[in-house]
């Protein structure tokens, strides 16, 4: 993926299989690295497929493509006897599967959480100012450091009031500031803002007027939050993710990819287990 002459460009209306068939560096995958070469490598032909991204994705269709998410979503509903969800095998599968050829399966429970989701987002009234005009799964190529980079902003809005926006969509256990704070650190969105934000700045030539990330509470009553990214973020973000693409180049330039370990350590005790107001415990015979 490095060399030189990538194009740069903007493209609306791009199908996300479109997008993952670009040959270029997404910063999901990029983020590997602050695990280890090793891990990095392995994500190249391991993408992440689970029930929560298969949750996310329809979330994402639900709010910002209602349309769409009528159309090609559909909602499993058999149970068994005993209340549970049905396994997707049998007659019963294969009957439904038929009748829904080409779209996307979810269980009844991640629809109507889709449904609570875009539902919330939309009543919101600050996350409504953003999202009230605009256009979803906006994707960006570009180059950085002798590389090809992409990236799929969830919403782009333009308008005289508020400028040119990069909106993320998110979901999340607890929405409120600090708690949402330390899930971004723990994720590293700050990697995925200043990735995203630079690239806008490599096409355009001009910076993003704002970086907002609204976030919304998976499970009921979806809760939302809705927010706006600081300076000292995307710097923080930049420098870190700069320095992922060195240690790259110096993975490929030698061909070396170590896991987190690669040297023999000594392995200490959690410091909370130093404390010396901690009674000591005895163990009878």
């Amino acid at each position: 993926m490095s060399g030189h002459g990538f194009a740069l460009e903007i493209v609306e209306g791009l199908s996300f299989e479109a997008y993952r068939a670009r040959e270029a560096l997404s910063i999901s995958t990029l983020k590997e690295m602050r695990r280890s070469p090793r891990h990095y490598r392995y994500a190249l032909t391991h993408p992440k497929d689970t029930e929560p991204f298969a949750l996310g994705r329809a979330a994402h269709c639900a709010v910002l493509e209602p349309a769409r998410f009528a159309a090609e979503y559909a909602s499993w509903e058999r149970r068994t006897s005993g209340g549970k969800m049905a396994p997707r095998k049998g007659k019963h599968w294969d009957a439904f599967a038929s009748a829904n050829v080409g779209k996307s399966i979810v269980t009844v429970e991640q629809y109507a959480e889709a449904i609570g989701m875009r539902d919330a987002i939309r009543e919101h009234p600050e996350a409504a100012k953003y999202l009230g005009e605009g256009t979803a799964e906006v994707s960006m190529f570009w180059e950085q450091m002798g590389r090809a980079c992409r990236g799929r902003v969830d919403w782009l809005h333009r308008s005289e009031r508020f400028g040119t926006v990069l909106v993320g969509v998110k979901s999340t256990q607890d929405c409120r500031l600090f708690q949402f704070s330390r899930q971004a650190g723990r994720m590293a969105y700050h990697l995925q803002w200043a990735f995203y934000y630079d690239g806008w700045k490599r096409i355009t030539g001009r910076p993003a007027d704002r970086i907002v990330e609204i976030c919304v509470e998976a499970k009921p009553p979806h809760a939302v939050g809705v927010y706006v990214i600081p300076d000292e973020v995307l710097q923080r973000g930049s420098e870190e993710y700069l320095q992922l693409l060195e240690t790259l180049d110096q993975s490929e330039r030698g061909d070396r990819w170590p896991g987190p370990n690669p040297t023999e350590q000594v392995l200490p005790l959690p410091s909370y287990m130093y404390n010396d107001d901690i009674e000591e415990i005895s163990y009878a015979d």
